[in-house]
């Protein structure tokens, strides 16, 4: 995949590390970049259409992506290359994976945050934050949501 230089403006600059590779969005694509991390050239690694962020636990990878309201939460696993749809929700803006596992927080467009179990997609909890909305959510490593 070669990305013009015009297309570097629609890049998501969130870099995770997984496997020892740079994993990014591009595009609605969900991209491998060759270390040391740049853009081209990027292996695709999954297309999601309008997928707005990704957390990893590995060897999982999530996606959330967002179409005009409607939005879906993928898992990837990147050991044996299959995914599975979690759920679907309304206006996701960012995800972020709990360190023990089992749970997605999904930071909202209009500021709430939802707490989901990975194993169904089932909802555990909604907090209104009042922020707006949240283009990033994540935790600390000891299980904080932040």
């Amino acid at each position: 995949m070669v990305l013009e230089r015009t297309a570097l403006t629609e890049l998501s600059y969130k870099l995770v590390d997984v496997l020892g590779r740079g994993v990014t969005t591009v595009l609605g694509q969900i991209v491998f970049l060759q270390p040391p991390p740049q853009i081209v050239p990027a292996t695709p690694l999954l297309t999601v259409p309008g997928a707005v962020d990704l957390a990893v636990a590995e060897p999982f990878l999530y996606v959330a992506s967002n179409s005009g309201g409607a939005s879906t939460v993928v898992e990837y696993d990147l050991a044996s290359g299959t995914q599975r749809v979690i759920g679907s929700y309304v206006d996701v803006r960012s995800v972020a994976v709990s360190p023990f596992g089992g749970e997605l927080t999904l930071g909202l467009e209009n500021g709430d945050l939802q707490r989901i179990a990975v194993a169904n997609g089932a909802m555990l909890g909604t907090t209104s934050t009042g922020l707006g909305p949240l283009i990033s959510v994540g935790y600390t490593r000891f299980g904080t949501l932040v």
